[in-house]
Formats: C-alpha cells, sequence, structure tokens
C-alpha cells in the first residue's frame, strides 16, 4: 500500500464529507444529477 496515495485519499474524503455536510442541497443535486434511477425518496433522505 501506498501511504501517500491513502493519506491524499483520505484527505479528498474528508473535504468531499466537509462539503456534503455544509451544502447538503448542493450535494444532493450533484449526487441526484448523475443518475435517474438514484432521484428517489430513500436516497433523498439519505
Amino acid at each position: 500500500m501506498d501511504a501517500d496515495k491513502v493519506a491524499l485519499f483520505l484527505a479528498a474524503t474528508d473535504k468531499a464529507t466537509q462539503f456534503m455536510v455544509n451544502n447538503p442541497e448542493i450535494s444532493w443535486e450533484i449526487f441526484a444529477a448523475t443518475s435517474k434511477e438514484l432521484q428517489d425518496e430513500l436516497n433523498a433522505r439519505a
């Protein structure tokens, strides 16, 4: 395992999580736009 790549992945995951927490509406729009099948009540509530 490449420790530097793992650290970069974890930093990116942390940044994405912060964005989702701080921007839930925009995050939902981005997520839902990726596939019509994802646009349901269960995913919207999650």
